[in-house]
């Protein structure tokens, strides 16, 4: 045969190791990566933490998020993911707002009231996070 089917490639001897070696990021060349090869993959897919006051965390992929949307990014934005829109309030928050757009942020915390007062000035900070389902056709939240 010529070598390039598939079925030829994978009888080759040490094939599947050089294959997943080359994908296998060494320490300097290693990247973040959005999108990896599948569910199930070599790389990390990225994701974002949503943590309530009460202690709810809800764990979404950035290949999920659809927009971000904002008249005022350092009052806060609009995330729509498949599934749910994620409303964030605060203050300062112009640097969260690029870090989400840059798929660079991990996790957005909303703080109590406490911690919010304690905060230092122009801190960036969440003071609320609403999770809703997406919005139906006539403008209002889906029930």
């Amino acid at each position: 045969m010529s070598g390039n089917s598939l079925k030829d490639m994978l009888r080759e001897e040490g094939a599947a190791k050089r294959f997943t070696d080359e994908l296998r990021p060494t320490e300097e060349t290693e990247v973040i990566q959005g999108f990896s090869f599948g569910r199930v993959g070599q790389r990390p897919q990225l994701m974002l933490t949503f943590v309530k006051c009460d202690g709810h965390h809800l764990v979404l992929p950035y290949a999920d998020l659809r927009s971000i949307t904002t008249n005022e990014p350092d009052k806060g934005f609009l995330m729509e993911f498949v599934g749910r829109e994620i409303l964030i309030e605060g203050t300062s928050l112009t640097i969260c707002f690029r870090y989400l757009r840059d798929q660079r942020l991990a996790e957005l915390v909303e703080r109590n009231l406490s911690s919010v007062m304690a905060a230092e000035p122009g801190a960036p900070v969440v003071q609320k996070i609403t999770i809703r389902k997406p919005r139906a056709n006539n403008g209002k939240p889906a029930e």
